[in-house]
């Protein structure tokens, strides 16, 4: 009879279901079925379980973070802080990287050129090309007409005289040297046609003269 009456608006208020008390089915646990609608879940106490399991190892997948999609944190142009540690530099790639900006202008102060220092191209017999212009000839002064002598001459006495062929502006600048072991030559009274020049033995007390021969250079401004 009860069955004619029952059911939804019968107002019928039944001490159990199925054999089981209300409060069974109060206990999300006992769902076994279907999901639960959006409209029974609350935000703020999802939010709060979710971070009772997060963090590494969780495997929880964010679609964002910090409201920035991934993307963002894999561009190197959003760094705000910190240093890259070396184990994420290539070399190459950064020898790349900075080959797009060196050169002249570029400020970059390297330590070694083909392995090399600085003092190694400062050294004038590392030279092994080309020929070095007079401006960097200091001691040639400023010869706007170069004239060059040279010569080996036989030294047969104390103070020879020695004549250039031609006259110069200026007194030129000598450069001798001998073909003996222990020798040494002495230049005095240099001018525009002319210079003396004496043969000795080197450390000698007395400047022993020593008959021999000499080779030198004149360089100046031809007259």
């Amino acid at each position: 009879m009860i069955k004619t009456v029952d059911g939804s608006g019968s107002g019928l208020d039944a001490d159990k279901l199925d054999g089981q008390d209300g409060s069974y089915y109060q206990n999300a646990s006992n769902l076994n079925a279907g999901t639960v609608p959006q409209a029974r879940l609350s935000a703020s106490d999802l939010l709060t379980l979710i971070k009772t399991v997060d963090g590494s190892g969780s495997g929880l997948d964010a679609d964002k973070l910090d409201n920035q999609e991934g993307s963002y944190y894999r561009n190197a142009s959003n760094l705000n802080s910190g240093t890259i540690p070396s184990a994420r530099l290539s070399a190459s790639d950064l020898l790349t990287l900075i080959k797009t900006v060196d050169g002249s202008g570029s400020g970059l102060d390297a330590d070694k050129l083909d392995g090399q220092e600085g003092s190694f191209y400062r050294n004038a017999d590392n030279l092994n090309s080309g020929s070095v212009s007079r401006a960097r000839l200091s001691e040639l002064g400023d010869v706007a007409n170069p004239y060059i002598c040279a010569s080996k001459t036989n030294i047969t006495q104390q103070w020879q005289i020695i004549y250039f062929g031609t006259a110069y502006t200026n007194a030129p600048k000598i450069v001798t040297t001998v073909d003996e072991a222990g020798r040494i030559a002495r230049v005095t009274s240099i001018t525009t046609t002319q210079f003396q020049v004496q043969r000795e033995k080197a450390n000698y007390p007395d400047f022993s003269f020593d008959a021999g021969y000499i080779y030198w250079i004149a360089y100046g401004n031809k007259a």
